[in-house]
């Protein structure tokens, strides 16, 4: 429809961009299982090309450009949020009108305050969760239900 200024996940399956999201819409805050990267210079490669080197015989692969440590582009615990991401993240919710924060309980944070900033700047804030969520306070309106049913009979609400 149009509306989308973003979408700003937590997940790290892919499933967002899978289901056709396009790049400029999608803000991974925590990274992904599908890309690796080097954490000494800019390389990035799908991890399917990692593995399909450790099955050739490679036992521990390194950046095959500058020979640093390769990870997933999962954030890691203690590991410092993609500055990147992160201002995407938090421009989406400066131009947002409105706020949808899908199957999560607003607790893990920095990710949270994103959502959490948009609602602060008064725009209408809606939680569609099954559970508590430390926004319930400040919430617009909370939909206590499963995220699949109830983003299906939004959908088609607001179509």
């Amino acid at each position: 429809m149009g509306r989308l200024a973003g979408c700003v996940t937590q997940n790290i399956d892919g499933l967002h961009r899978a289901a056709g999201l396009a790049d400029e819409l999608l803000v991974e805050v925590h990274g992904n299982v599908w890309k690796v990267r080097c954490l000494m210079c800019p390389a990035e490669w799908p991890t399917e090309r990692v593995f399909d080197r450790v099955e050739a015989g490679e036992e521990d692969p390194h950046c095959s450009r500058c020979g640093g440590i390769i990870k997933l582009t999962v954030i890691s615990f203690g590991q410092a949020m993609p500055a990147v991401e992160m201002h995407r993240g938090y421009a989406m919710a400066q131009a947002a009108d409105a706020v949808l924060a899908v199957g999560t309980t607003l607790s893990v944070w920095p990710a949270a305050d994103i959502p959490l900033a948009a609602a602060r700047r008064g725009v209408p804030f809606v939680i569609v969760n099954l559970g508590p969520t430390d926004g319930d306070g400040i919430a617009d309106l909370k939909i206590e239900a499963h995220a699949g049913p109830a983003m299906s009979e939004l959908v088609g609400l607001l179509r």
